[in-house]
């Protein structure tokens, strides 16, 4: 099984403002010009969502994109109905992390989302509608701290990776899945804080590591990097599994007049090569 898909924090309406701000630079010269700016901001966002997204599907490895995981998507799912189309299916936790799938090439099995106190993800398990395999695909969005600053503040998220990682391990085993897809804003890299990372490592995710191309990314930000990543893994004996990035930097979208956001999609393949399947790894238990 082959499957093309994006992982992308849309970003919120502030953070679109900002970047439009900070592109632009008004001088307002009363309260009203500046809520007039904001508001012509939040007009022109939805035809700048569309523009990206027809860019994220045109660069696709498998046409059509056959998963989304999605970030700081909020609690207006119609929002995103609009920007991606009526051929996907979205569920959320409400506040951030979102999952949608191609309604055409899967049925939805079971849906999980977190308890809020713990972390925002949402975690679907399907059933490939052609060859009856079914796996889980999983959002999430760690919580962020300062990377150059102590990192002791990055306990919580670590946290929550463990917790992310538990309620995908259940919901796999109670569904007999064969295969897992995460969609992940991490909030670290892999040479500031690897720590993180390597929580799924230990689980038994793959990510593609050759890809180090930005994913937060604005020529306004204050800094690049890449806190976004896609992972998988496989729960068959014999099976395999084979993840690969797209060169974000292909798309550009790095300025408000491409992109919604302030940060850029990542755009990836993952193969699953299935086989018998057996036994769920329990290993990541002791990781923290």
């Amino acid at each position: 099984m082959t499957y093309s898909v994006v992982n992308w924090n849309v970003g919120s309406e502030g953070d679109y403002a900002y970047l439009c701000q900070q592109q632009n630079k008004p001088e307002f010269a009363d309260r009203e010009a500046y809520d007039s700016f904001m508001k012509d901001c939040a007009q022109e966002r939805p035809d700048v969502a569309s523009n990206a997204v027809k860019a994220i599907s045109d660069e696709s490895f498998v046409s059509p994109i056959a998963l989304l995981c999605l970030q700081e998507v909020g609690d207006d799912l119609e929002k995103m109905q609009g920007w991606f189309g009526d051929r996907y299916a979205f569920h959320s936790d409400t506040v951030d992390a979102a999952v949608a799938y191609d309604k055409d090439q899967f049925d939805l099995v079971n849906e999980k989302v977190s308890d809020l106190r713990k972390g925002n993800w949402t975690i679907l398990t399907l059933k490939d509608k052609k060859s009856e395999e079914i796996f889980v695909v999983a959002s999430a969005h760690l919580s962020g701290f300062d990377l150059d600053g102590r990192k002791d503040d990055a306990v919580d998220g670590d946290r929550q990776a463990v917790a992310f990682i538990t309620d995908i391990e259940s919901v796999a085993k109670e569904h007999r899945a064969s295969a897992a897809i995460i969609g992940m804003d991490a909030n670290t890299t892999t040479s500031e804080y690897p720590q993180r990372l390597n929580i799924f490592r230990n689980a038994g995710f793959l990510t593609d590591d050759k890809s180090k191309d930005v994913t937060h990314h604005s020529k306004f930000a204050h800094r690049d990097m890449k806190i976004d990543y896609l992972f998988a893994k496989t729960y068959e004996r014999g099976a395999s599994v084979d993840i690969e990035d797209h060169a974000v930097e292909k798309l550009g979208l790095q300025n408000p007049d491409e992109n919604p956001s302030d940060h850029r999609p990542l755009v990836g393949r993952v193969q699953l090569y299935p086989a018998t399947w057996t036994s769920y790894s329990t290993s990541f238990c002791s990781m923290l």
